[in-house]
């Protein structure tokens, strides 16, 4: 899946997950936004070693890169 600048993630998952998610995120009164970015903090946190070692460029160093 590409990397884009946006602020979206688009992930396609079978609908029985999805309406099991939405039912379970419901009782727990969350929504899928800040059940998404609390997992993703987690999961970032467990591999911060990892991710500092890697640097995805921003689009200002695109911009430049396209320049040269």
């Amino acid at each position: 899946m590409p990397v884009s600048d946006s602020n979206r993630v688009v992930v396609e998952i079978d609908q029985e997950l999805k309406r099991q998610l939405y039912a379970t995120l419901a009782l727990d009164r969350c929504t899928l936004k800040d059940w998404f970015r609390g997992a993703v903090e987690r999961f970032l946190g467990e591999k911060a070693d990892q991710v500092t070692a890697i640097r995805v460029p921003t689009a200002t160093e695109k911009e430049r890169a396209t320049l040269l």
